[in-house]
């Protein structure tokens, strides 16, 4: 079995002209909601084995802000492909992903996480039907189970949404 933790990155900064997309910074709201994510994550098993992330200074700063307060400490590994990736670009990524980890927590930005979930989505937990047809907000994060071995098995609709966090609604 693989476990792909989708989490969009927290609440940043707004977007200020001379100032990078790239470079944004979290708030303090953003600070506190991913410290209630991180609490949220450590009642869910398995326990998240390595964290991918973005190299925007938001999703770094979310993905370190988690790890923290997790249980059980993971690298973080940076990744520049997945700076406003499509769900192909991370479908590619994905496939590549060293098949003894099989709990992968990937930080990112929308749409292409929310994409990315709804493509590989065939199924859902009991109560989490609708779950993608809503906003995927800042803190928020998706489990999707995969009946895979390896990484490079993953494909559309073979996943099953597990467990979803809306930081917005806790």
């Amino acid at each position: 079995m693989k476990y792909l933790y989708i989490i969009r990155h927290a609440k940043a900064e707004q977007h200020v002209i001379g100032k990078e997309d790239h470079d944004r910074n979290l708030l303090n709201k953003g600070r506190k909601r991913a410290l209630k994510l991180s609490k949220w994550l450590n009642n869910i098993s398995p326990k998240i084995e390595k964290f991918l992330c973005s190299s925007s200074y938001r999703t770094i700063q979310t993905a370190e802000i988690i790890n923290t307060e997790l249980l059980e400490k993971v690298s973080i590994n940076i990744e520049s492909k997945l700076y406003g990736a499509s769900e192909e670009e991370i479908l590619n990524y994905l496939i590549f992903l060293d098949d003894n980890i099989n709990s992968i927590g990937l930080v990112g930005h929308e749409p292409g996480l929310r994409k990315l979930a709804i493509y590989l989505t065939g199924g859902y937990a009991k109560g989490l039907e609708t779950v993608l047809n809503k906003h995927f907000s800042t803190s928020s994060a998706i489990v999707l189970v995969f009946n895979i071995k390896r990484w490079d098995q993953i494909s559309e609709r073979i996943g099953i949404l597990s467990h979803y966090y809306d930081s917005l609604n806790t």
